[in-house]
């Protein structure tokens, strides 16, 4: 899925209060977007309704590399012309945001079009890596799919 992913994290109060009651929203205004774009993509590439049994995930959060992470180039060329790699890039990102507020938000919006209830998810594989483009990479399947594959 393409796009900058992002992560759940926790709802923080704002100003100022309706109905003299605290007002809560999600730390990174976008997640509801992101969450969105996930169910969109999930409901045009697959065609099966949830499923019922315990679930694996793999997830690859991809983040688009700094120019740091390059071999410098020539003030007038555009960062598309940069492709050489500094020999010490590092492939995986260890920057915010967590691996696990990213985790959550693809659980939580997958909840009720993958599966009925993100519990069902029993194995998860993630990883956070640099790359040329944002985007989020699902698998998400259920055990007896993995062990049939297996």
């Amino acid at each position: 899925m393409p796009g900058r992913p992002r992560p759940q994290g926790s709802l923080r109060t704002i100003s100022p209060l309706r109905d003299g009651k605290p007002v809560t929203v999600h730390a990174d205004a976008r997640i509801m977007d992101y969450r969105n774009d996930i169910q969109n993509t999930w409901v045009r590439d697959s065609h099966t309704p949830p499923e019922t049994g315990d679930m694996l995930m793999h997830l690859t959060f991809w983040f688009i590399r700094p120019d740091s992470h390059y071999k410098a180039a020539a003030p007038t060329l555009k960062r598309e012309a940069r492709t050489v790699l500094q020999p010490n890039a590092p492939m995986y990102m260890k920057n915010k945001p967590d691996l696990d507020k990213l985790i959550r938000a693809v659980g939580d919006a997958l909840t009720g079009f993958a599966y009925y209830d993100d519990k069902q998810v029993v194995q998860i594989h993630a990883a956070k890596v640099w790359g040329e483009y944002d985007h989020t990479l699902i698998e998400v399947m259920t055990m007896e799919e993995h062990d049939a594959e297996s």
